[in-house]
């Protein structure tokens, strides 16, 4: 019984953090639509914000992948043990997968945050 309520709790952990994600990256995109309109009117090569985005959103995601697909291995193992490890170990692939995106855009939006309140 206790593995099913720490189970529990950290589904609503897992819910909270994705909430607080996408919170997070609502921000970031409001603190960055302004820069990207702006670049988008002129010609040239891409801002160094652009690029920052669209390389953090690679390196992001290939952390995430090589977690989730870490956690993902040892899924067989846990199937054995019943539904409970099982459930268990599906959230690991979950958090493991997400937690780098998670980390970048909570890092971005007090980075640009920042930026905003020294009008840069």
């Amino acid at each position: 019984m206790k593995d099913l309520f720490e189970l529990n709790q950290r589904a609503a952990r897992m819910c909270w953090t994705m909430m607080e994600a996408q919170a997070a990256a609502w921000t970031v995109i409001g603190l960055r639509l302004p820069g990207l309109a702006a670049s988008a009117t002129q010609s040239g090569p891409p801002s160094a914000e652009s690029r920052r985005m669209v390389s953090e959103k690679i390196k992001a995601t290939q952390q995430g992948m090589l977690a989730g697909s870490t956690a993902a291995s040892r899924l067989g193992r846990a199937a054995g043990a019943g539904p409970v490890a099982f459930a268990s170990a599906m959230l690991d692939v979950f958090e493991a997968s997400s937690r780098p995106a998670n980390s970048r855009v909570k890092a971005n939006v007090r980075r640009l945050s920042n930026k905003a309140l020294l009008g840069r």
